[in-house]
């Protein structure tokens, strides 16, 4: 009957629409992050790469951003509030580069950012301190005052890589060498830089097995009454007779043992 085709015809309908609202969101999950709407990480290193490939003479900076006081803000006001963090901040992030450049949640409290156009590093500089003061406000979750703050790692190419792979991975040393600074914070990558961070990841893996070496020693210098000449007490000294390094003085192996708890 015309009725019972109708009744098919509308279910078929149905069907397809059910079928095509599924694949589309299969294909959102694959390529967005649900929390802020921002291109993933696969999405983001996609488009990175494809920028990349039809650089001529363009300059492309990367910055990487992480939210300093994100841990403590999971930690403390739980995951709630810190969810509500991350979408705050992808909005200020987006709302700061505007029609700029591509915005990516990479994963946890880690955004990236890519300018196509980026021959003027004074302003690729700006737009960070901007990036920096946006982040650094104030936010208000549930009635309360958030502080989350950022550091930023930033690289050129193709002055510091070539490829998309290398781009990311001289931002990521970059934003390394901000935390270290203190956070809050934008570093350029440089050469330089990279190799402070190899030989301090090198004396982290070291000092890791120099207690079961039996290589930390312990020095006692004694202070003396000067009115009596006498010994009053003992000052305890660390140090790191490395096998190849030498006698490590502490103000050069304590920060990196404090570092790794």
């Amino acid at each position: 009957t015309i009725a019972a085709h109708s009744l098919r015809t509308r279910e078929f309908v149905s069907d397809v629409t059910a079928a095509k609202e599924t694949e589309a969101r299969i294909s959102y999950l694959a390529h967005y992050d649900t929390l802020s709407d921002l291109p993933n990480r696969t999405m983001f290193n996609e488009t990175l790469s494809g920028a990349m490939a039809l650089r001529t003479d363009d300059v492309v900076a990367l910055l990487y951003i992480d939210l300093d006081q994100f841990k403590m803000i999971n930690d403390t006001p739980g995951h709630a509030v810190g969810d509500e963090v991350l979408k705050a901040a992808a909005k200020r992030i987006e709302t700061t580069i505007g029609l700029q450049g591509t915005v990516g949640r990479l994963g946890g409290d880690e955004f990236a950012i890519f300018l196509r156009d980026a021959a003027d590093r004074d302003a690729v500089d700006q737009l960070a301190a901007r990036l920096l003061s946006a982040l650094s406000a104030p936010l208000e979750v549930d009635g309360q005052q958030i502080v989350a703050g950022a550091s930023i790692g930033l690289a050129f190419a193709p002055d510091d890589a070539a490829t998309e792979e290398q781009l990311l991975k001289c931002a990521d040393i970059a934003l390394y060498h901000s935390k270290d600074r203190g956070r809050g914070c934008v570093s350029r990558f440089s050469a330089e830089r990279h190799e402070d961070l190899l030989a301090r990841r090198s004396l982290k893996a070291d000092l890791r097995l120099a207690i079961g070496r039996g290589e930390l020693e312990l020095y006692y210098q004694p202070l003396i009454t000067v009115a009596t000449g006498e010994t009053s007490a003992y000052e305890a000294l660390a140090r790191w007779n490395h096998p190849t390094r030498g006698l490590v003085m502490p103000d050069i192996f304590i920060p990196v043992a404090e570092e790794r708890g």
